[in-house]
């Protein structure tokens, strides 16, 4: 049986422990192999991450703006959240939505811009 688990010392260090059964070529149990992986910085740099997420949500609600991104892979919008709210549409799911340049043309575009973003 396989284990893992996150631990962390007293010094605040913290590492990702995996342990799994060690067997001879016939099946007999000898022991155990343990690993350790140092994922100190990988934490702090995700804390920090949702930190910064979290003051720009906040700044982009204050400023009463909102992003966007195009996806071109996908050939799609990533919207933000506020932009729902900039616009008075409801009914959005949290963390953005994608949308097809279309529906982003119908919903965000103003009316008579519509043809010169289309060409």
């Amino acid at each position: 049986m396989t284990g893992h688990e996150t631990i962390e010392t007293i010094d605040g260090t913290i590492y990702d422990r995996h342990s799994a059964p060690l067997f001879t070529d016939r099946h007999e149990y000898v022991g155990r192999v343990w690993f350790f992986h140092d994922i100190t910085q990988e934490r702090r740099d995700a804390a920090a991450l949702k930190a910064n997420a979290t003051l720009l949500g906040n700044a982009l609600k204050l400023a009463d703006a909102a992003h966007w991104e195009f996806d071109i892979a996908a050939n799609q919008f990533i919207l933000e959240d506020n932009i729902y709210r900039i616009y008075g549409l409801d009914g959005t799911p949290p963390g953005g939505e994608r949308v097809s340049p279309e529906a982003f043309i119908v919903h965000f575009v103003h009316p008579s811009h519509r043809d010169m973003i289309r060409d």
